[in-house]
């Protein structure tokens, strides 16, 4: 006989609903765990499925300011730095962004750097226009953030991760907003710019000036645990971790930490490495991006 066919005052009807209910209790029992468990393992699918990280498959070089130039010169972030990079089959760069004195973005390590690298005394004031017009190591050039984003629109696979340095919200906020509103004038140029944030907090400073799909979080400059790193790229977008090359010999990170990461679809970057064999084996551990001033992606992809 059919429950709904049962007077629920009778006994039969009664006992008829109590054991429909139990069936009920039973069920919620197995389903809510499962669903619970599944909720949690895509919370913490990291890149896994995310779509801005599918560009870090495989292993990539990104050049560190750019990448280096012949006699040592790091930290350039010049023009014949970024066309060498390019030359050598690169598709991630690295740049550096300061503000200058007039509080506009400038592509530069920072004021004290450029000092050593151009020989400005401090009679020159650290502004946009000192800067693009001060050579570099007596040879080299400066980029301006327009440069840039014309070498990205002309080069549709090259990306360009930002150094940033600051993490105070304003500063944040006044860097981004100008990338942000240069870049628009250039196609397709935003979707292939990577933010590096510094802490969890930055994340939201960033996205509000746009919706980035790809950000890294590089740990120097935060206290973080493993758990606490799952954790956030679980509930957030961000996707990739950047960690440094000698923290493992150092003791501040294991590659059992790593490899959870990974395994929970987290991409893994490492800074920076100069040493061909290091680099090898940073990729065959499955590392995505190894950043580096002399090692080119044609040094990568071949044994």
């Amino acid at each position: 006989m059919r429950i709904h066919q049962q007077n629920a005052g009778t006994p039969a009807g009664r006992h008829a609903l109590r054991r429909q209910g139990l069936k009920t209790v039973y069920l919620l029992i197995i389903l809510v765990p499962a669903l619970v468990a599944g909720a949690l393992l895509l919370s913490r699918a990291g890149g896994r499925g995310k779509p801005g990280y599918h560009c870090m498959d495989g292993t990539s070089v990104v050049r560190h300011a750019c990448g280096g130039l012949p006699d040592e010169a790091y930290y350039t972030n010049s023009r014949e730095a970024l066309e060498s990079s390019l030359e050598k089959g690169s598709r991630f760069i690295e740049i550096d962004f300061d503000i200058d004195l007039s509080g506009e973005l400038v592509v530069s390590h920072d004021e004290e750097r450029w000092r050593t690298l151009t020989g400005s005394g401090y009679e020159i004031p650290y502004t946009k226009e000192s800067i693009a017009a001060g050579e570099i190591l007596g040879q080299y050039h400066a980029l301006t953030f327009d440069e840039i984003c014309e070498y990205l629109e002309n080069n549709k696979n090259l990306y360009l991760i930002t150094d940033t340095k600051y993490t105070d919200p304003d500063s944040i906020a006044l860097q981004f907003r100008e990338i942000v509103e240069t870049a628009a004038g250039y196609k397709g140029v935003l979707k292939r710019i990577i933010p590096q944030i510094y802490n969890e907090k930055m994340l939201d400073v960033v996205l509000q000036a746009y919706d980035f799909e790809t950000i890294i979080y590089t740990l120097y400059l935060d206290h973080w645990t493993g758990e606490s790193v799952l954790d956030f790229c679980g509930r957030t977008r961000v996707g990739c971790v950047a960690v440094g090359h000698n923290w493992f010999s150092e003791g501040k990170i294991d590659w059992e930490t790593v490899e959870n990461w990974m395994k929970h679809g987290i991409k893994v970057a490492v800074f920076t490495v100069n040493d061909p064999d290091e680099a090898k084996m940073f990729r065959d551990k499955g590392i995505s991006l190894i950043y580096s001033d002399d090692i080119t992606q044609e040094d990568i992809d071949h044994d």
